[in-house]
């Protein structure tokens, strides 16, 4: 018995170093197409409460450049509602633009919170992942009309409280596709370890009630989705699991765990990089004020990656989850922080 707890002792010694170095270690630099000096911030504010808007974790965009955000503040202990704006496509050459949010919180169960979001090929239906309060996650769908966005399916259950992202299938006509990121709504050995294959893809098709939909399990903390494609944030990798068989190439390994992904057109996309995850759990839960930022564009057809961003110290932007393009500009979200940073040189 004795044995046993020197072993245990010995064992969380090498745990807590590691945790540790993981958390202070320097990331190295890569090079990258954007030099930092050439990005600014944009700073939006909520038209209603005057609150400046923080935590931006997705971006989709509609035809014209209009670029739709999902915000919610993940630190504040009251849990307010945050919302999905619409910003203007010229509103990114401002410095500071007031939104409103474009969803009631009483179309989401009276608790808005949104996560990730997607808009259909035709941008005639939004979906978006919310995580309300109260422990109320749903998939929510809506669909285009002339008064706005309206409530067309809700899907309420409870493995949904590891939803991270849904998009529309390019190639599965009228189908959402969602990825669950873990199989425990709290912490369990096999998902705090994160050596194991815990997540889930599931696919529905909306307005068509569903009791047992199809799911595919198996990916390393899958997270963004585009199509087919799963950024399978903890082995490092962007994959195509339902299409395997049809895809032209396999696993595009990538510089740093994969978060949220844009498709730009059928051969690119834009992906949120994080160099290292344990520096991005302290900064997502407020122990840490910095984390690093990167992103990359990849061909979805070659496996081609090419870092356009790089701030590995977080010194201009911490904790980057999205990045869109708008002309020659990228543009991105934060986990944290407030606003948008806009980058010329594109």
């Amino acid at each position: 018995m004795k044995r046993f707890f020197v072993v245990l002792v010995l064992l969380l010694l090498i745990g807590a170093g590691y945790g540790a170095w993981a958390l202070f270690r320097p990331i190295e630099p890569v090079e990258a197409r954007i030099d930092i000096t050439q990005c600014r911030k944009l700073t939006l504010t909520d038209a209603e409460t005057g609150e400046e808007i923080s935590g931006i974790e997705d971006i989709a965009r509609l035809p014209g450049g209009i670029l739709i955000l999902s915000a919610h503040d993940r630190l504040d202990p009251e849990e307010p509602d945050g919302g999905v704006y619409q910003l203007p496509y010229e509103g990114v050459s401002e410095t500071e633009v007031a939104l409103s949010s474009i969803i009631d919180p009483a179309d989401t169960g009276g608790s808005l919170r949104p996560h990730g979001i997607a808009l259909s090929p035709r941008s005639d239906r939004l979906g978006l992942i919310n995580r309300g309060r109260g422990g109320v996650f749903s998939v929510d769908i809506f669909k285009k009309q002339a008064e706005g966005w309206v409530p067309f399916d809700r899907r309420v259950e409870e493995r949904y409280c590891r939803a991270n992202d849904l998009d529309f299938s390019r190639t599965m006509k009228d189908r959402v596709i969602v990825s669950i990121d873990r199989q425990s709504c709290g912490l369990s050995f096999h998902d705090m370890l994160g050596f194991f294959p815990t997540g889930a893809i599931e696919m529905f098709e909306p307005g068509v009630p569903s009791d047992e939909p199809f799911l595919m399990r198996g990916q390393y903390y899958p997270n963004g989705i585009t199509d087919t494609w799963i950024a399978e944030t903890r082995a490092d990798r962007m994959s195509n699991p339902i299409m395997r068989r049809g895809s032209l190439i396999g696993p595009i390994n990538l510089p740093g765990g994969p978060d949220n992904i844009t498709r730009l057109d059928p051969r690119t996309a834009l992906v949120a990089l994080h160099p290292s995850l344990i520096q991005l759990a302290a900064y997502r839960f407020g122990w840490t004020d910095k984390a690093p930022s990167r992103i990359a564009q990849v061909g979805l057809q070659d496996g081609s990656v090419e870092v356009l961003f790089d701030d590995p110290e977080g010194a201009v932007f911490s904790g980057a989850t999205v990045a869109m393009r708008s002309d020659a500009r990228l543009v991105m979200g934060s986990v944290r922080e407030p606003g948008l940073m806009v980058c010329e040189g594109l």
